[in-house]
């Protein structure tokens, strides 16, 4: 007797734990007939409190036209069956369940029934919703890639970044629109984690667009090894990347600048002792011919390497510039028609110039220097028959300007002057270089190397900045320079 009230107190127990659950519980024999049902279960199914013992399993389930009855798949595999579906209750309100059917034997008769566990699945549901919304809507690539380098799905982020829409790329091999360069270290990297069970990798690499550019993305990718898929969120860094290199390369030609305007103020002083003792030692000189001749060398010499130290002191911002008003229009004019004497007649010269001054505070003499350099520069690329043109406008300079860093706050307007040849443009490889003292392209003997460098030099002192545009039909170089609400401005 004892035993037996024992179970009865366990059966009372485990009666009131499910009574009390939040969680409905059914119990169902083989006969899909209802042996106990929960408060909780009852609540959810909306079948009111009356006892619904010896029910069809059926009640309440008015959803199962919709999905297979998971208690009658669970008899019939024997094996746990799961569906979810949308109840509507009597208040008209809709909520998602989830039905779990774990069927139930003894070792005499097999199956005997099954427990069917109901749950409300609302809260989940909602935070798989806004999982999708943050997935969909993020700004930054989110993409699941298996082991295999599988894309099995990625966030429409991809199509503004990359241009490919999820559709394009999903089944894909991101090996199809990786870098090439970069794909056996992106490789190796994944396959280490994989090896090594590190759960978080942080590495950049560059992809491909859909167009055929160049993006460089920067990734936090987290390794799910029950799964064996990789979890990856990408930034686009290529704007960061191309500041800091913008900067790098600034600080670069500020080092070069200082270390050029020492060596030429140096240089300079002893030019001017060269050519002053020349000039003082002409009148004195014998009436010898010979001597005369000497004497011209060594000037000509000395003024020449004077030049050159100028050009110099140019780029390092060394060099005594005016102020005044300046009419960038006027400067262009003069310019051109100094270059058309030195044209051969293979080449023709244009201009596009806009018909109102463009007015700004500047040194003139140095301004047409800068100009008559950018402009000699492209007569030398152009070798056969060809078109220089010469363009003002009013517009600002673009992200990736030399000089950015030179400017001005924002507000301000630039008077743009662009020179576009139509030679054969500069190498990616030598665009950064091309300011840089005594870097040239040209063959050996045809240029010093200085020109640029004293175009660098006259801008950065003017508050410019400086823009490239090479392609395999020409250079367009650009020179941008603030112009003066008031021409009584200082330069900076």
């Amino acid at each position: 007797m004892g035993e037996e009230k024992t179970n009865g107190e366990m059966l009372s127990f485990y009666r009131a734990l499910m009574e009390s659950s939040d969680i409905g519980f059914k119990i169902v024999d083989r006969d899909f007939k209802i042996i106990e049902m929960n408060a909780r279960a009852r609540e959810l199914l909306a079948v009111g409190s009356e006892d619904v013992a010896g029910e069809p399993c059926s009640v309440g389930c008015d959803f199962l036209t919709k999905c297979p009855c998971p208690g009658k798949m669970a008899l019939k595999t024997g094996k746990i069956s799961i569906c979810e579906v949308d109840k509507q209750l009597s208040s008209g309100e809709v909520i998602p369940l989830q039905l779990k059917a774990i069927p139930v034997s003894d070792c005499v008769d097999g199956l005997i029934g099954f427990i069917e566990i109901i749950e409300n699945i609302s809260r989940r549901r909602q935070a798989e919703i806004d999982r999708d919304r943050f997935f969909n809507l993020s700004p930054h690539i989110m993409a699941v890639v298996g082991g295999d380098g599988i894309i099995y799905q990625v966030n429409p982020a991809i199509e503004k970044v990359l241009g490919w829409s999820p559709s394009e790329i999903t089944g894909r091999d991101f090996k199809d629109i990786i870098h090439p360069d970069d794909y056996d270290k992106t490789k190796d990297k994944i396959l280490e984690v994989i090896k090594k069970e590190t759960s978080i990798l942080e590495y950049e690499n560059r992809y491909i667009t859909k167009d055929g550019r160049c993006r460089i993305m920067s990734w936090d990718a987290f390794y799910l090894k029950q799964q064996c898929k990789m979890f990856t969120i990408g930034h686009d860094i290529t704007e960061k990347k191309e500041i800091e290199e913008l900067l790098h390369h600034s600080q670069k030609m500020e080092s070069i600048g200082k270390l050029a305007g020492g060596i030429a103020h140096d240089f300079n002083n002893m030019v001017f002792g060269i050519i002053g003792a020349g000039e003082m030692l002409e009148p004195l000189l014998p009436d010898d011919k010979e001597a005369e001749d000497y004497l011209n060398i060594i000037m000509q010499a000395a003024r020449t390497a004077s030049k050159l130290t100028q050009r110099l002191l140019s780029f390092s911002r060394k060099s005594t510039y005016e102020n005044i008003p300046v009419n960038i229009n006027d400067i262009v004019i003069e310019a051109v028609k100094l270059m058309e004497h030195s044209l051969p007649e293979r080449i023709k010269i244009t201009t596009a110039l806009m018909p109102d001054p463009l007015m700004l505070s500047g040194d003139p003499s140095s301004l047409q220097n800068a100009l008559l350099n950018i402009l000699i520069n492209a007569r030398d690329a152009v070798t056969g028959e060809g078109e220089i043109m010469v363009k003002t406008e009013i517009a600002s300079p673009p992200p990736n300007a030399f000089l950015t860093e030179n400017l001005k706050t924002a507000g301000v307007e630039y008077a743009t002057v662009s020179v576009s040849d139509t030679g054969g443009g500069i190498p990616d490889t030598d665009l950064k270089k091309v300011f840089e003292p005594f870097f040239t392209t040209k063959p050996i003997g045809s240029g010093t190397g200085l020109g640029l460098s004293a175009v660098y030099g006259t801008v950065k002192q003017h508050n410019g900045a400086i823009s490239l545009n090479s392609t395999p039909d020409g250079l367009t170089m650009a020179i941008y320079l603030p112009l003066a609400e008031d021409v009584s401005d200082s330069l900076g």
